[in-house]
């Protein structure tokens, strides 16, 4: 039912679909919000509703699909916070995609016990607060998105640095399988932790457009299988390291910063 056109709203009598295995209403016109009813589809493995109208809030019932491996709710109108017991029984969960709506307050840490998760968007929304150390519990993660939001606070690296957590030690470097990570569009503070070499599979990444200080580590260099990176817009000094990725960047991606250069003294644009 993707892309026909279909508006109105989704009508509470799809609950009584208990049989349904896929349902995709992406990319249509429906408006109003997503019903509780959704919560009764158990079977459910896939589930798109993204590229819609739809306004209010993700339904506390969707904790009942507990065989859901996709779910695409990206691109409507969604907003409030992000329900506190989100990742309850999303136990099979690989793919969530959260993005483009209007999602405001904190990460919840229950998200962070999707252990299976391979991508996870939660681009374009007004989430606030710091990145939980929690996320570190995500070892499947190959995609993580979280640009275009408010968050605060630096790239926690333990637990020690991080406020009001009382966790043990936890690294969000250990993030092994992370392709892709952009946390740009924020307001992340402090400086690039060195213990970001520890993610090998990393290829892109995106940190502009933050306050983030001092320089970037050395440790880069250890990175051979980095191929884009952008740190534009922080408050970055310093050589940047001796990696392609750096080496090969435009200077769009190293711009406006306090003052980069290579170790061939050429300078970066401020």
């Amino acid at each position: 039912m993707s892309g026909n056109n279909i508006s109105g709203s989704i009508p509470p009598e799809i609950g009584s679909c208990i049989q349904l295995h896929v349902l995709d209403f992406s990319l249509n016109h429906i408006v109003g919000a997503i019903p509780k009813e959704l919560g009764k589809l158990t079977s459910l493995e896939k589930l798109w509703l993204n590229g819609n109208h739809l306004s209010g809030a993700i339904p506390v019932e969707f904790e009942s699909l507990t065989n859901l491996e996709f779910l695409d709710i990206s691109s409507n109108k969604l907003f409030m916070s992000l329900p506190r017991n989100l990742g309850i029984g999303f136990s099979k969960l690989n793919y969530l995609n959260l993005s483009h709506n209007n999602f405001s307050e904190e990460l919840p840490i229950l998200l962070m016990s999707l252990f299976h998760l391979s991508k996870l968007d939660l681009s374009y929304n007004s989430l606030t607060g710091e990145i939980p150390s929690e996320s570190s519990k995500m070892q499947s993660l190959e995609v993580l998105n979280l640009s275009h939001n408010h968050l605060s606070g630096i790239i926690p690296t333990t637990f020690e640095e991080m406020h009001g957590f009382e966790e043990l030690p936890i690294l969000l470097m250990s993030l092994f399988h992370l392709s892709k990570l952009d946390l740009s569009y924020n307001s992340l503070t402090g400086e690039i932790p060195s213990e970001s070499s520890k993610m090998q599979s990393l290829e892109v990444l995106n940190l502009s457009h933050n306050h983030l200080s001092g320089i970037i580590p050395t440790t880069f260099e250890e990175m051979h299988g980095l191929l884009h990176v952008d740190v534009s817009f922080n408050e970055l000094h310093g050589l940047i390291p001796n990696n392609n990725a750096f080496l090969d960047a435009p200077l769009e991606a190293l711009q406006d910063n306090k003052g980069l250069c290579e170790e061939r003294n050429i300078d970066i644009p401020i």
